[in-house]
């Protein structure tokens, strides 16, 4: 157990982490604007331009559309509706909910941060029968970062006692800015970019790093 008795809160990423739903939530974009003649052309261009959060994305193509002024609201509720079903249907990431099965019964605090905004994402857990599976829960708008150094205070821990796991640069962000542990799992994005040399995790590995094999 090398890292159990180390390791005091674990904070998990959601899309692309403990769920399979990347790629849903990127095609939930086009398929809100299949109508739209010119709606897959635009909606990539903008996907290309923005990484900002789902209403910055549907602003940018109503403000590129100019007959769709004043739909940006109606737009982001059709989105958020069908991607709250489409996620909540979604695989967990293999391994995934094992793993949080093996932390829960050890005396660690299981912390969930994620992008999506909060009271989407209390539904997709609500509909996945998630919730009791963490300690604590945040989204959009709590920024991933200050999550971290919220749980620092919290519970009275030094940074070396916080693990992050994560698909996303903002997860690998929000670890290394306050000192803390990082696993890179799935896509793992920007961590060769910002000089990561770890091993990029599966849940089968990161449980024989963290927990050891079971006899």
């Amino acid at each position: 157990m090398y890292l159990m008795s180390k390791i005091k809160i674990w904070v998990f990423d959601f899309d692309g982490t403990l769920v399979d739903s990347n790629l849903i939530k990127r095609n939930c974009f086009f398929e809100v604007v299949k109508d739209d003649p010119n709606g897959a052309k635009l909606m990539c261009s903008v996907l290309l331009k923005n990484n900002g959060d789902r209403a910055t994305i549907f602003d940018k193509y109503c403000a590129i559309r100019e007959d769709f002024c004043g739909r940006s609201n109606d737009l982001l509720s059709q989105y958020s509706n069908l991607v709250n079903r489409r996620v909540a249907e979604a695989q967990e990431v293999p391994g995934a909910v094992d793993f949080l099965e093996k932390l829960r019964k050890s005396n660690v605090k299981i912390v969930l941060s994620s992008a999506t905004p909060i009271n989407d994402l209390i539904t997709v857990l609500d509909m996945k029968s998630w919730r009791k599976k963490f300690d604590l829960i945040y989204g959009s708008p709590s920024k991933k970062s200050l999550v971290i150094k919220e749980q620092l205070l919290r519970f009275e821990c030094l940074p070396s006692e916080i693990a992050v796991v994560g698909d996303g640069e903002d997860d690998l962000n929000s670890a290394w800015s306050n000192g803390c542990e990082f696993f890179p799992i799935g896509d793992a994005r920007g961590y060769r970019e910002n000089g990561g040399t770890d091993e990029i995790h599966t849940f089968l590995s990161l449980c024989q790093r963290v927990i050891g094999t079971e006899d």
